[in-house]
């Protein structure tokens, strides 16, 4: 684990910085309070680019980059992919078991603070329940966040960062999430991609691996190492 931090520190401390605000905002900020002030952000400038980013979470978007993935490397394949399976199964179990029911923005406004009038996007279909954790948040920062903990360069580690941010901050904006849905999305994802990294890239046992380190068709048509 030590090698995995030393060779992606930025991104450590980026989740990091990002969780520790994120906490101090939850305990210092009313739910209702926090979401307002995203909401004040909503305008005609930022739609476009707020309603392209939160595709960017969506599961089919992600199974798409796994299947990109199959014909380039099959470690990251594998890797990124049960990350992605393991945390949105984990998201889903919670999201419609422990917190079923659990209200949106629009609706709990609406419920709980009728004089306050959400800015909501025409022609995005906002959802009433189920609100936590948020799932695209889990699937961007699964993803993501396992892409940045794999690639080498610095700048390519902070897009990945960067990403998966925006998307959270989209579901906000968008008013399908409220800001403790996406922090606690952001946090299974974050931690089930470190895992699945360090299981696969950084273990003793990640040797075992090695073979898979090439695309899908070149794996089925070449011979096994030598034991």
């Amino acid at each position: 684990m030590r090698i995995l931090y030393k060779n992606n520190r930025l991104i450590f401390y980026g989740l990091g910085f990002f969780f520790l605000l994120g906490f101090i905002a939850i305990f210092t900020v009313s739910k209702s309070d926090l979401h307002l002030l995203f909401n004040n952000l909503v305008s005609d400038s930022f739609n476009p680019i707020f309603k392209l980013i939160t595709y960017i979470g969506d599961g089919w978007f992600i199974i798409g980059f796994l299947i990109i993935a199959l014909f380039i490397n099959l470690r990251f394949f594998f890797t990124a992919g049960i990350s992605y399976g393991v945390s949105s199964g984990v998201t889903q179990i919670i999201k419609n078991f422990f917190f079923k029911g659990e209200l949106r923005p629009k609706p709990y406004f609406e419920q709980f603070f009728p004089n306050e009038h959400l800015k909501l996007l025409k022609g995005i279909e906002v959802f009433g329940e189920n609100s936590f954790p948020s799932g695209h948040t889990t699937a961007a920062f699964s993803f993501f966040i396992c892409l940045g903990l794999i690639l080498r360069y610095d700048w390519i580690k902070i897009l990945c960062f960067v990403i998966a941010i925006l998307v959270g901050v989209s579901r906000i904006y968008l008013s399908q999430h409220f800001f403790q849905d996406v922090l606690a999305g952001a946090f299974i994802g974050s931690a089930s991609a470190i895992i699945f990294v360090y299981y696969f890239n950084y273990s003793v046992t990640s040797g075992r691996f090695n073979r898979l380190d090439q695309p899908l068709l070149r794996y089925l048509f070449s011979k096994p190492y030598n034991e």
